[in-house]
């Protein structure tokens, strides 16, 4: 009996191992046929899509600049392919390993289609097309930074000021009319890579930035598009801060300052005679639409004494002492307490005679 039962127990397990291997074997023979089916799918995918793919440097080209178009695949080897290129139909080059040519973009509102064909040594036949046009962005930096009246330039950007910058592009359509800037979407993006999302959009063709207490340059980029998506353009810009300067000019009594001839290193005053002089701050942040605001603080000193009796205005009136030659030394300090960044200094020498 006892001899029975170890048969029955060994007969039992054997039955139970031959069945657990069977399995085994069946779901790895399906994993595995499943494996290859996919694989066998995978393989078919590439033959739906174009084995080449066009691209052209710079993307959005200004009139006349040079295109580079070239063709590349992961596919194929395209270096062994015989390839034809046209423009509009036209044939430009052809050959063996010919994968790039260079175009002129065409005039503002027009479109070159440049297309490329050809055989692979197996027999195979491959083709592709891109489409070029041409746009342009002028890029204008403006500062709230002070200058003189009647100044008619621009200086750069002074540390910590609010400087906008104005996107004019230059999109037409198929007549070659310009697109109106106002009915353009706008798209300004730092060189971080961050969008400021809230200066974007429809019509936003400028973009205010407010200077930081970090010193440092910026670039930014806009990318224009019309409402339907069929013409784009981008352009950028620069923005390298630097140190507000102090220049001096004289004042003249019938024409008030001389904004036209700066005082220089050196001023000479005859014997018997006064001048005034007055001091531009280029770049100091303009708080009330003028210089004048609390948190400006003048420190005018003559021969190193401070004379706080100046230091309310940007004016200081010279006098030659009556019979006496020589010189004085004139400095002028002005900081802004709100901008720590805005500290602005210079001066010259007064020679009597």
């Amino acid at each position: 009996m006892q001899v029975s039962t170890k048969v029955l127990k060994y007969t039992v397990m054997k039955t139970l191992r031959t069945f657990i291997i069977s399995t085994f074997i069946a779901l790895l023979g399906f994993v595995f046929s499943s494996t290859l089916q996919n694989i066998a799918y995978a393989q078919d995918i590439p033959s739906t899509i174009n084995p080449i793919t066009l691209s052209s440097s710079p993307e959005n080209p200004s009139p006349g600049d040079s295109v580079t178009i070239t063709a590349v695949s992961y596919v194929i080897d395209i270096n062994a392919a015989n390839l034809s290129w046209t423009v509009n139909g036209t044939p430009i080059k052809k050959g063996i390993g010919v994968t790039s040519i260079m175009i002129k973009a065409p005039s503002l509102g027009k479109t070159s289609i440049v297309s490329v064909g050809g055989a692979l040594p197996s027999g195979q036949q491959i083709a592709n097309s891109i489409e070029v046009s041409s746009g342009g962005v002028d890029m204008v930096i403006e500062t709230d930074g002070y200058v003189p009246p009647f100044f008619l330039g621009k200086i750069l950007p002074a540390y910590q000021n609010t400087v906008r910058i104005i996107a004019i592009p230059h999109l037409a359509n198929s007549a070659g009319v310009e697109y109106d800037p106002s009915t353009l979407i706008y798209k300004w993006t730092a060189d971080t890579g961050t969008v400021i999302s809230d200066q974007s959009g429809y019509g936003k063709q400028a973009i205010d930035l407010p200077g930081g207490l970090i010193p440092r340059g910026y670039a930014m980029t806009v990318d224009v598009t019309t409402r339907d998506g069929t013409k784009q353009t981008s352009g950028s810009a620069s923005v390298v801060p630097q140190s507000p300067s102090l220049s001096f000019y004289p004042v003249d009594p019938l024409y008030g300052p001389l904004y036209n001839k700066a005082v220089g290193d050196t001023l000479y005053i005859s014997s018997q005679k006064e001048a005034s002089v007055i001091a531009a701050p280029w770049g100091l942040n303009k708080t009330t639409g003028n210089i004048s605001g609390d948190d400006i603080v003048r420190n005018w000193t003559i021969n190193t004494l401070d004379h706080p009796e100046l230091d309310s205005g940007d004016v200081v009136v010279l006098r030659a002492p009556n019979g006496t030659s020589g010189s004085s030394d004139i400095q002028l300090s002005i900081n802004s307490t709100a901008n720590i960044l805005q500290r602005l200094s210079g001066g010259f020498t007064v020679n009597f005679q």
